[in-house]
């Protein structure tokens, strides 16, 4: 039995790769969720965001049902979730998201392992994004209060 869950595990976090942001799965994988991930790829990489999160959702759901949802697969569709919200400027979910596929990746994989990193990497982009929105608000407050300024003057 433990043989079998091994391999039932390492087949599971071999079916997926690292990507620039989202995560790719292997096409050979034929199960469902590999297959249901590629659909979301599609959906981020259309900007079709809505439908990639009720999808990432659906999938989540189905890992929670079989009781997945603390696999590597379950990592993956919320490190891709998150992605998503991040694209949205979502950040609050995008945070959330991204740090339960981190909390997930560092129980399965240990805290130095490359898929690790990954999810390090989009967290830290998405707070960069976010960091620069507050950045622009900050200015265009500025710009708004010196024109009200220069317009006082005249």
């Amino acid at each position: 039995m433990k043989v079998f869950r091994f391999l039932f595990i390492a087949a599971l976090v071999a079916c997926f790769s690292g990507g620039l942001h989202a995560q790719e799965q292997k096409p050979a994988r034929q199960d469902i969720y590999a297959k249901e991930g590629q659909q979301v790829l599609s959906l981020i990489n259309t900007k079709k965001y809505d439908e990639a999160i009720k999808l990432s959702e659906q999938i989540l759901a189905g890992l929670a049902e079989r009781k997945l949802d603390r696999t590597y697969e379950a990592s993956t569709a919320y490190n891709n979730l998150g992605v998503i919200y991040y694209f949205k400027s979502d950040y609050k979910k995008a945070d959330e998201t991204l740090k339960k596929a981190l909390d997930l990746r560092i129980a399965l994989l240990g805290p130095d392992d490359p898929q690790v990193a990954v999810v390090w990497k989009n967290l830290s982009d998405m707070h960069v994004a976010q960091a620069r929105s507050y950045y622009e608000q900050y200015q265009r407050i500025q710009k708004v209060n010196a024109e009200k300024k220069a317009a006082g003057k005249k």
